[in-house]
């Protein structure tokens, strides 16, 4: 039988009974706030100033951005180091003192367009950094380095077209970008031996992080773990040998 409402069934039992019919609340009604038409990936034009700030900030914490690395507001004061968007003259202005100066926009919706592409090209470095397994959606794989081996850790995408070296064989998840030399890896010697770059056909998403000193090495290539095993990823054709 077909789906009926809560509200639709209440409504013909009171005229079965004689009884008032129950009032129509918000929960009754589609949501059509703007946020969340945006949510479902509708286009959204128009927005008003508060819900592109509270866009804004949203999209700022779904890409790990720390809060306390900028400031959101009409009235919000410039602190040292921090991006600030704020209400200016004759629009807004985006500013991060003493280190950039202000750039000014004649609308919202560009200053914060602008801000968000700051904080994305340049991410800071979270104050906090959670090495907890259960705090994170890709984690090392038997044999690979620990979480608390990467600093900067953060979830992006692989671009189809852009080539990683694996150390090691195709059981494990861990490869580093292209170019990293052996030495700031940090892993274990033997692995020097096993070396095999690759190319990503498909964008797949992965944690990355840079890699810590050991063992008198000293770190600092750029990683990038895998959801599953090198070898899975090779034979569902999101990578290829090269």
């Amino acid at each position: 039988p077909p789906f009926v409402g809560e509200l639709v069934r209440a409504t013909a039992e009171a005229e079965v009974n004689g009884s008032p019919r129950p009032a129509q609340t918000p929960a009754d009604l589609p949501d059509e706030r703007a946020l969340t038409r945006v949510a479902r990936g509708e286009q959204v034009r128009n927005l008003r100033g508060g819900e592109t700030l509270e866009l804004l900030q949203q999209r700022l914490a779904e890409h790990g951005v720390p809060a306390a690395a900028y400031r959101i507001g009409a009235n919000e004061v410039p602190a040292e180091g921090v991006w600030t968007l704020r209400r200016a003259e004759n629009g807004w202005e985006v500013s991060r003192p003493p280190f950039d100066e202000p750039v000014a926009f004649g609308s919202l919706g560009d200053a914060a367009r602008f801000l968000l592409g700051v904080l994305l090209m340049l991410p800071p470095r979270p104050a906090e950094e959670s090495d907890q397994p259960a705090d994170w959606p890709i984690l090392p794989m038997r044999g690979e380095p620990p979480l608390n081996f990467y600093r900067g850790k953060r979830l992006i995408t692989l671009a189809p077209g852009t080539t990683v070296v694996r150390f090691g064989n195709e059981t494990g998840n861990l490869v580093h970008a292209d170019g990293s030399r052996f030495v700031e890896t940090s892993l274990a010697f033997e692995r020097e031996r096993e070396k095999r770059l690759y190319r990503v056909l498909r964008g797949v998403r992965v944690l990355t992080g840079v890699t810590a000193p050991w063992s008198g090495m000293p770190g600092g290539a750029v990683a990038y773990l895998l959801p599953r095993p090198l070898a899975q990823h090779v034979e569902t054709g999101s990578l290829s040998r090269q």
